[in-house]
């Protein structure tokens, strides 16, 4: 056992040279030229290697996905040049929803933009190794309230029915009986590494949808409140700050500014949770005795649920309903029969039909030390079973990290698949796929801490 480290942070600007599609908030990403940029985007990366020599490697992208061809390339150039294993590289993002929709392979100025893209992300990576330094460790967490929601609502008719809200389907009915499905987990989850030589650098870890800048009107590009956390909290401990989404996929930030004002408002809210952050590491973090550096990697073959795909027609005729009207009730009122209630929904239904009959998607358990233990996953998890792997783990402290390695969708919990949110219906995979997940991941740190379950 042993308590040094050596972590180095590399960081490459990767906002594109001339206006590209943006992701996030639309299906048709090919009008969504970014037309203002609000602040510039990164590839951001930390290398940590222990005292037996063990290594880990994160490289995170301001975009909306971790697209698997820029993961594939980056893992393949990265562990080319540095001779380290690929299921030592984590590629992940930050899930910006203002930066630009690779999956559009087609345009040129993507075409443009992916190569260069690969460039930079693998150049971070090589910068942060080759920025090395020793370092000891700390970690802490702290609840930074009235961030984040869960995107889902439940409303008590007077009959005593309750009707469910997804988001994306349906308007929610604000009264009395109004309330979300779920608490948010309002937890915000860091790691400092105090370095010899060079600036402290902080893993933060929070969990919110960034989409305060974003929209399908909306033609800015931006890193949203994750860079703007990334800016304020390195500016007042004069660190580098390397943030890491969590489990999201059911969660959004909470802001009373978005409609009026979204032009500041990923400012304030990246600003309050930079806040915590400070107070966090000013009095809640401990010292690690022990940092040697474990990893577990499993493949996970997740199955695709094709049972919508008998609605394909259905659906076709909605979206045509639009096409041809741009009208959302006419839209409504041609899938109100087969339960398809909006545009779409019936896109989310076609987009199935695509998918091949499973993903295998790589699962990672890392551990730093006998007490801090992090999860990845290439999906959009929700919070809930996320919560459920941190209070079972046998680590004081796990974090979640989504968006890693690959984007295979949503993994919704058991109840999103009852109330009918529209991540369980695009998510692909069958209901029961996140606690599947779940008990992976127990498994699997169990495992590397060598403790029976």
């Amino acid at each position: 056992m042993g308590n040094k480290l050596l972590v180095g942070f590399g960081d490459m600007v990767i906002t594109p040279e001339e206006p590209v599609p943006l992701g996030g908030c639309s299906f048709d990403s090919s009008t969504r030229f970014f037309e203002n940029i609000f602040e510039d985007i990164h590839g951001i990366a930390t290398a940590i290697t222990d005292a037996q020599g063990n290594s880990i490697l994160f490289v995170t992208m301001d975009l909306v996905r971790a697209y698997n061809g820029v993961v594939k390339a980056v893992k393949e150039q990265l562990s080319e040049k540095l001779g380290l294993g690929q299921d030592r590289i984590m590629v992940t993002c930050t899930h910006t929803h203002s930066a630009p929709d690779l999956i559009n392979g087609k345009e040129p100025s993507i075409q443009r933009y992916e190569p260069w893209l690969i460039e930079k992300l693998v150049a971070a990576g090589v910068a942060a190794w080759e920025d090395r330094k020793p370092a000891t460790m700390r970690y802490g967490k702290i609840l930074a309230p009235g961030l984040n929601f869960v995107k889902h609502y439940q409303h008590t008719l007077p009959d005593g029915t309750v009707k469910y809200f997804g988001d994306g389907f349906g308007t929610p009915v604000y009264d009395e009986t109004t309330e979300h499905v779920d608490p948010a987990d309002p937890t915000l989850r860091l790691v400092q590494f105090h370095r010899e030589g060079g600036k402290d650098v902080v893993i933060a870890n929070f969990q919110a949808h960034p989409q305060l800048t974003g929209g399908a009107n909306k033609k800015n590009l931006s890193a949203d409140y994750p860079g703007v956390f990334r800016e304020v909290l390195g500016a007042q401990l004069d660190c580098h700050v390397h943030f890491l989404q969590g489990a999201c996929g059911n969660i959004n930030p909470k802001s009373r500014l978005a409609r009026e004002n979204y032009t500041v408002d990923h400012r304030v809210h990246g600003a309050k949770l930079a806040y915590y952050g400070v107070r966090c590491l000013e009095k809640y973090m401990k010292t690690a005795e022990d940092t040697t550096l474990k990893t577990h990697q499993t493949v996970f073959r997740g199955m695709i649920d094709h049972s919508l795909d008998h609605l394909a027609d259905a659906a076709r005729e909605v979206m045509a309903v639009y096409d041809t009207t741009k009208d959302m009730e006419a839209c409504k009122r041609a899938g109100e029969p087969y339960g398809i209630e909006s545009y779409r929904k019936a896109a989310f239904i076609l987009i199935h039909m695509r998918q091949p009959e499973y993903y295998d998607m790589e699962l990672n358990v890392i551990s730093l030390g006998e007490e801090l233990a992090m999860v990845t996953a290439p999906n959009e998890l929700f919070h809930r079973n996320a919560l459920g792997v941190e209070n079972l783990s046998p680590y004081s402290m796990t974090l979640t990290c989504g968006y890693a390695n690959g984007h295979y969708f949503y993994v919704p919990c058991r109840q999103a698949y009852d109330y009918g949110s529209y991540e369980s219906l695009c998510s692909r995979m069958f209901r029961g796929t996140g606690e599947q997940y779940g008990r992976m991941f127990l498994q699997m740190l169990q495992d590397l801490k060598g403790t029976e379950r």
